[in-house]
């Protein structure tokens, strides 16, 4: 903008300002490129307390001229980007000189497409490494923007329509323009790993992380990619598919049945070979492994020392009471057809001991049912470790014809308390 059109451009606007009875104050020094800020009345609205009242409504403007045919001008893109940014509404005023000494004012608010161009050439001049005071922008007005007679009056309305929500969508707008497909892309090189089955078995939860040997990332934007900076570019990562709702269901020959809650996952790996596809079902308790071949491994979790609510682990004392038995397994959800498998679950020689201890807790359910308790959580060491006295209490509890009898001991001394003397004692 000439300063010989600029100054008294600026000095008109805030003349016009001064005829409306609208606040305008001047900028001292112009570094954020705005020239004037407008303060605004709120609308009169249903009278309510002072303490309550919406608050004065303040905008930025930023004058610019020019003199011959074309009504537009340009400014740093540096400007731009603190016009696309700045919380407060931003309006660009152009006055417009013609060779016949004529004059239109144009204004125009810095809004989405604006605010798009903005953000696109300050990509641009990063991607190109130049510095964005150092390359600029254009705005061009149409007769749409135009408001010679007006130009007071249209800022003010603009102004006093803008809800309190105004800086929340600015910062909406600038956050999301130019990312609607996505946001970043990477390229990754895995390794050292032994082949295609390691990423498989990772992507199923099977692995914990996977080595990466190269890891390049671009911020992309507008089309326009930009290296984000890493602190290395190896290292390892970690890779979850989202599962889909799978229930478990087994049942035995003789018609005893258990079911458990899980997902199921399966690879996402384009063009992956046919003898490479597994599914992997997961539980609280059990990974289900189904290989391309229809084989069904199980793996059980070392679960040992965790508190678990005694229901989980009564399926889980029956299920490995189950241990030589034929049984059938079937995968049930509403995403993929149920898939079904036979044969014997081959666990432990001791499945004396898990079918006791499923009768046991079978009782202790039934106990925390009468107690009241709402919950019970144990461990299964907190069980073995006290499988002899749950053992005695159960056989107790449900032996037949059981009698508690005490026999009074005349030769007590009337001095003891009763409290330690009522009781009973079992005897095997």
């Amino acid at each position: 903008m000439s300063h010989r059109l600029g100054r008294p451009a600026q000095k008109e606007f805030a003349l016009l300002c001064a005829h409306a009875q609208v606040t305008c104050n001047g900028s001292d020094e112009d570094d954020h490129g705005w020239d004037f800020i407008i303060e605004v009345t709120p609308k009169e609205s249903v009278p309510q307390t002072a303490d309550k009242g919406p608050g004065i409504r303040k905008a930025l403007v930023q004058i610019k001229s020019t003199h011959g045919n074309a009504t537009k001008s340009r400014i740093k893109v540096s400007n731009a980007l603190k016009m696309a940014k700045d919380e407060l509404p931003f309006f660009v005023a152009l006055f417009h000189y013609d060779d016949a000494g004529g004059k239109r004012i144009y204004i125009r608010h810095f809004w989405t497409d604006l605010i798009e161009r903005a953000l696109m050439c300050g990509r641009k001049a990063s991607a190109n490494r130049i510095q964005t005071h150092k390359t600029y922008m254009e705005i061009c007005f149409c007769e749409k923007d135009e408001h010679t007679h007006d130009l007071v009056a249209w800022l003010v309305a603009q102004v006093r329509d803008n809800s309190a929500e105004y800086s929340t969508k600015k910062r909406s707008i600038c956050e999301t323009l130019g990312y609607e497909d996505k946001n970043y892309r990477a390229e990754i090189t895995f390794g050292p790993i032994d082949g295609i089955a390691d990423v498989v078995d990772h992507e199923l939860g099977l692995s914990d992380y996977l080595p990466v040997s190269k890891f390049r990332v671009v911020d992309s934007r507008f089309g326009i990619d930009v290296p984000v900076e890493l602190g290395s570019d190896h290292g390892r990562i970690q890779i979850r598919r989202d599962g889909m709702k799978c229930n478990t269901v087994i049942q035995t020959d003789s018609g005893d049945v258990i079911s458990f809650e899980g997902s199921m996952r399966t690879p996402g790996i384009p063009n992956l070979p046919t003898n490479e596809f597994k599914i992997a079902v997961e539980t609280w308790c059990f990974i289900a492994i189904i290989s391309a071949e229809g084989r069904l491994s199980v793996e059980i979790k070392e679960l040992w020392a965790e508190k678990l609510p005694i229901e989980n682990i009564g399926k889980m004392m029956k299920l490995l009471s189950w241990n030589g038995q034929e049984m059938s397994i079937k995968f049930v959800g509403d995403d993929f057809p149920s898939l079904s498998f036979e044969g014997r679950f081959i666990a432990t020689p001791h499945e004396s001991f898990f079918s006791k201890m499923s009768m046991i807790i079978g009782t202790l359910q039934n106990i925390q049912v009468r107690a009241g308790r709402v919950e019970l959580n144990l461990s299964f060491t907190d069980l073995y470790a006290c499988f002899t006295e749950l053992s005695f209490v159960y056989d107790f509890l449900e032996a037949e014809n059981v009698e508690l009898c005490a026999e009074w001991d005349t030769a007590l001394r009337n001095d003891v308390k009763i409290s330690r003397i009522l009781g009973y004692s079992l005897s095997k």
